[in-house]
């Protein structure tokens, strides 16, 4: 299959392209509220900080190009570059949200054996290589190519589309595995169905899900499916910033944090599941531990929702 060429009118066009560009740039604002929020309540020493702000910088660098992308006219080396930092920093993503889901299996399962702190590097060298392998592949393929205007666009080919759609299923099945066997253990565990954690693989699903659609449409019939579900499914793929930077922006852990900003105390001093030290087991392994000895009375069990909370929106 060939790239196939778009169907719809010009104002059809124009009106996908103002949608997506508020979209990205409202996307753009929240992961740098992200960043500077973690700065503002000086926890970046914090594993759990370190990660988002890692998702952070991919959705910021994924968000700003595609903007820039959508927007201005460019020359073919810089279309050639934009290719390969685009989708580096969109593999980055997945590649940090489905750290952020085995973070929290593995410690759900046995914190008695791992530490998620000292899997950071794992996880920082594991986004790096699946960047790098989601870049090379969209090198090779030319994801993205100059039309006949000069902006720097998707080519919808077949390997382009079924790189993307695998790369997408694989991701949402890993998270909602991993979510839901700790909603599985909570329950069993400590008599509470913590549904709000199926947020984050729901982000996956409503963002990914629709260009997987779009994708089998495509392949199918080789033809452009109706106009009003291609922008239903723009809008879904490029919101994914978005989502994470309110999934996270707005998390107990930022709204505690905050609040005692505001009351003129420093969080991490305060609070010391935000302390990480080579002698304890990092924040999340306190706050989600499932270690059967320490959830048998009711003021561990207490401590351990309080913790959860701060994880969660």
């Amino acid at each position: 299959m060939q790239s196939i060429m778009h169907s719809y009118t010009q104002e059809e066009e124009e009106l996908l392209g103002t949608i997506n560009s508020v979209i990205i740039a409202i996307s753009v604002a929240g992961c740098f509220f992200n960043a500077i929020t973690s700065l503002y309540l000086q926890n970046t020493h914090v594993t759990l900080t370190k990660m988002v702000l890692a998702l952070s910088m991919m959705d910021l660098l994924n968000d700003s190009l595609t903007f820039i992308l959508l927007r201005v006219k460019v020359s073919e080396g810089f279309c050639w570059a934009s290719n390969i930092m685009l989708w580096f920093s969109w593999g980055g993503a997945l590649a940090w949200t489905c750290c952020f889901a085995y973070s929290l299996y593995i410690t759900a399962k046995d914190i008695s054996v791992h530490n998620v702190s000292k899997c950071l590097p794992k996880f920082a060298g594991a986004s790096i290589v699946i960047s790098l392998i989601m870049a090379s592949i969209a090198f090779g393929f030319r994801f993205n190519d100059l039309d006949h205007e000069s902006y720097c666009t998707f080519e919808f080919n077949e390997k382009a589309l079924k790189t993307v759609a695998v790369v997408s299923v694989l991701s949402i099945i890993y998270c909602l595995y991993c979510y839901l066997t700790v909603i599985k253990l909570f329950k069993r565990k400590l008599n509470a169905l913590h549904l709000e954690l199926l947020v984050y693989p729901g982000i996956l699903v409503l963002c990914l899900v629709p260009l997987v659609l779009e994708t089998l449409y495509l392949i199918m019939e080789n033809d452009w499916p109706p106009f009003y579900f291609h922008l239903i499914q723009s809008i879904a793929f490029n919101l994914q910033g978005l989502l994470n930077a309110f999934a996270n922006g707005l998390s107990r852990r930022i709204k505690d944090g905050c609040g005692e900003r505001w009351r003129g105390r420093t969080p991490r001093e305060e609070d010391s599941s935000f302390v990480e030290t080579e002698g304890n087991d990092n924040e999340i392994a306190r706050g989600l531990s499932l270690n059967e000895e320490a959830i048998k009375t009711p003021n561990h069990r207490d401590v351990l929702n309080q913790d959860l909370h701060r994880y969660t929106c």
